[in-house]
């Protein structure tokens, strides 16, 4: 298996979503606060979320992404 590069990932995504990743991770912000702090809806939140948690397992483990 090829090494994965967290940092190159992550540098590779849009900036909003590497501020959501940062607020939840470095901040343990809530999808409510990280919702409240940047004007999203919480479900826009949660479901941005959730699709760069899926991006990076599948991009880490050389999953091909399902449609």
């Amino acid at each position: 298996m090829a090494s994965f590069d967290l940092h190159a990932w992550f540098r590779s995504l849009e900036p909003t979503d590497q501020w959501l990743i940062e607020w939840r991770t470095q901040h343990d912000l809530s999808i409510k606060e990280i919702a409240a702090r940047s004007g999203l809806s919480q479900s826009a939140v949660a479901e941005r979320l959730a699709r760069l948690r899926e991006r990076l397992v599948n991009e880490a483990w050389g999953t091909p992404p399902q449609a």
